[in-house]
């Protein structure tokens, strides 16, 4: 029997930010997910193979709910992630204080206040910092994202000295992309023109960022989420997005393993598509959706070309 290993549960599309590379705060009205028919997909799927829920939004603390869901996933046994902004720490506090969470992932993107500031709307980062740093104990449940961008870029190196100092368990590095559905809320150009390295960008992160990140790759390759491969990938796409689409054309495995479920109730094989589908269905006959559907057809290729993160 085929396997449905990871839930992302997409719980609320509220959010306290205004993030320039994110169309969220387009979506009028806000909505949270219904907790017992999350409750009632966990208690489905648990049945083929789930492992992993992760919690995230918009910003998953904002639904009161989001303890009693991370409390239910781990009595059936199960690895609780939350992908939040940081901004509201009590709530995080309380998860990882009474370890009902495996994984705390949160997006930073900066090390300067201000930089932070013009990316997301608010002055919070000292806080975040704060809080990973009074909390040495959380520090093996933390894993930070940073998305790179014309804004934070020279950054990045001091983002990654800094997270090794905190000891943090993991980071990620991401790059802007269009594809998902709120960015498709946004403007094109606008989107690439705030956010997309400039030529003279371009030349500085390829002359210095590039190769220091690679050295230190090399020297700790244990605290990054992705391989070697990935980062020389991901390089070439900042410095020409417009034709590096397909950097993970041979790594695919995210459909294989995972269902990402909407606020509305809809379940879809990827966040960056409309595959939406109906899940008895899909579990009724998963082999066939799954390995002819989708593997082996043209929607691989389309999948590949949208789908710039890294595996959960």
């Amino acid at each position: 029997m085929e396997t449905v290993e990871n839930l992302i549960v997409e719980i609320t599309t509220a959010c306290n930010l205004k993030c320039v590379h994110c169309g969220y705060k387009k979506i009028n009205p806000y909505s949270s997910i219904d907790t017992s028919h999350v409750v009632s997909i966990i208690e489905k799927l648990t049945k083929y193979g789930l492992q992993t829920v992760m919690l995230t939004g918009g910003e998953p603390t904002l639904n009161k709910d989001i303890l009693f869901i991370a409390r239910f996933c781990k009595q059936n046994k199960l690895r609780v992630k939350v992908a939040s902004n940081g901004a509201f720490l009590l709530p995080l506090d309380a998860l990882l204080k009474e370890g009902v969470l495996d994984e705390l992932v949160i997006s930073i993107d900066a090390v300067n206040p201000q930089t932070y500031l013009r990316i997301r709307g608010r002055d919070i980062l000292d806080n975040i910092y704060q809080f990973i740093e009074q909390n040495p104990r959380y520090a093996n449940h933390i894993h930070l994202s940073f998305l790179i961008q014309k804004y934070n870029y020279t950054e990045l190196m001091p983002f990654l000295v800094k997270s090794k100092i905190l000891n943090v368990a993991k980071v990620s590095l991401l790059v802007p992309h269009f594809d998902s559905d709120f960015t498709s809320l946004m403007d094109l150009k606008e989107y690439r023109d705030t956010l997309y390295l400039s030529d003279t960008d371009v030349s500085v992160f390829q002359q210095s960022i590039a190769p220091a990140l690679k050295e230190f790759y090399a020297n700790n390759p244990q605290l990054f989420t992705c391989s070697i491969s990935h980062i020389e990938a991901l390089i070439s796409y900042i410095c020409a997005p417009a034709y590096h689409h397909n950097f993970r054309s041979s790594v695919c495995s995210f459909p294989l393993r995972s269902l990402f479920l909407y606020s509305d109730g809809r379940i879809t094989l990827c966040p960056y598509s409309n595959w939406f589908i109906d899940l008895d269905s899909f579990l009724g006959d998963m082999k066939r959706m799954r390995m002819t559907c989708i593997l082996k057809g043209k929607e691989r290729e389309i999948y590949c070309k949208r789908c710039l993160e890294v595996p959960l």
